[in-house]
């Protein structure tokens, strides 16, 4: 990659950091762990019995899978770049992502509010559930408890290398943009490989399942097969941040070859199935000439 093209990433795309974070509602007991390896003969430290403060609480697990699918969510709108858990998205996405985003977290504190009105019961039903595991100590204040559940999105955009604010000799400054540049540099390199690394698996994952000629060997598949595919080619046309002709190409060759597919079309129809399975296998071909 010629790093001429590095400065126009900066209007094309930009950083969003997601975290958030919940009460776990589980606990290790010590003295049952070491219960069960005395009763077994078993070696100190062999065994770990985790407690469910709240048994099955509907209102904790419901937080517990919204943070799952968002961050699901997130991570399939972006693509990876730092490892402090920054990501890139580009500005043609941003307003549906943050939309996406701002629902989320808006569901997030109506769940949070809901689960801690139903704490002071869930915590009295624990002490039936828990038996003689149960101890008060595990429990927290329902002040405390608020603040154990944290929500953050940070948008900021890439820092360029003339970005830079040091009082220091120009030899040095030239270096510390040479080393930045690089450092950019690989980062949309890892970025391009997520998104094209994605593109393969649905790709081939794609290409398997359509493997078969008739119901003797038949090849069951869901509905996703299509829509992830769909999804990764629209992630393919909004994350060419460096307009790779290559990438715009393939973008290209992509939604010809899947216009009108459908998985009930694909499921119905056996020359349809073997001429998308075709398309498939020769765009699986080409990869290699764009980073794959």
């Amino acid at each position: 990659m010629n790093t001429t093209s590095i400065p126009s990433i900066g209007s094309s795309a930009m950083l969003t950091t997601f975290k958030a974070s919940v009460w776990a509602g589980r606990k290790l007991d010590k003295r049952a762990s070491k219960d069960v390896e005395d009763r077994n003969n078993a070696v100190p430290q062999m065994a770990n019995v985790h407690k469910k403060l709240l048994g099955n609480c509907e209102q904790l697990i419901a937080i517990h899978k919204h943070v799952a699918n968002t961050r699901n969510a997130h991570n399939a709108d972006t693509l990876a770049w730092e490892d402090n858990g920054s990501r890139l998205i580009t500005t043609a996405t941003f307003f549906k992502y943050t939309h996406m985003m701002s629902g989320a977290e808006t569901l997030f504190w109506k769940l949070h509010e809901k689960f801690l009105s139903t704490y002071a019961s869930a915590q009295r039903n624990a002490e039936m559930y828990l038996g003689d595991l149960f101890d008060k100590n595990d429990y927290p204040s329902e002040e405390v408890l608020r603040d154990k559940f944290k929500w953050s999105l940070v948008q900021a955009p890439i820092p360029q290398s003339g970005d830079f604010r040091l009082d220091i000799q120009n030899d040095a400054m030239e270096e510390l943009k040479l080393q930045y540049e690089q450092n950019l540099e690989a980062k949309i390199k890892g970025a391009s490989n997520d998104m094209l690394t994605r593109l393969h698996t649905a790709l081939t994952k794609m290409s398997e399942r359509l493997d078969y000629q008739g119901h003797a060997d038949k090849k069951k598949f869901h509905d996703t097969l299509v829509s992830n595919l769909t999804d990764c080619i629209d992630l393919l046309g909004n994350f060419n941040i460096t307009n790779d002709p290559k990438v715009h190409t393939t973008h290209a060759q992509l939604e010809y070859a899947t216009q009108g597919v459908t998985a009930d079309a694909l499921r119905e129809d056996a020359h349809f199935r073997a001429q998308t399975k075709k398309n498939m296998d020769d765009i699986l071909k080409s990869l290699p000439s764009i980073g794959i």
